[in-house]
């Protein structure tokens, strides 16, 4: 959810190698879906922060693309959403499902 504010984001995968390599695996690769850059050992998480640091952590040009692969909404209008959907519910006299 981070990712819709547009914020830098890094991701320290020191492990991503492994779990990329498990039976679960990835649905995504990282590389081409994060808002940010990917560090994968300890050396290079500290570039990156060095670069924050100096306002030189650009965000990658094709940030909104990565946006759009999970959310289909980049606006601040997702709770209404919900709201005007559990309505439209109650009024078609739906049944929530309830889990005990």
């Amino acid at each position: 959810d981070f990712m819709l504010t547009g914020r830098p984001s890094v991701s320290f995968a020191y492990d991503l190698a492994h779990y990329a390599g498990t039976e679960r695996g990835l649905f995504y690769d990282l590389e081409h879906v994060f808002p940010g850059p990917v560090c994968r050992d300890f050396a290079a998480l500290c570039t990156v922060l060095e670069r924050f640091g100096d306002g030189r952590l650009e965000p990658p040009a094709d940030l909104d693309l990565r946006r759009r692969t999970f959310f289909d909404h980049l606006d601040d209008g997702s709770a209404w959403r919900v709201v005007g959907r559990v309505r439209a519910l109650a009024l078609e006299g739906a049944t929530p499902m309830v889990r005990c």
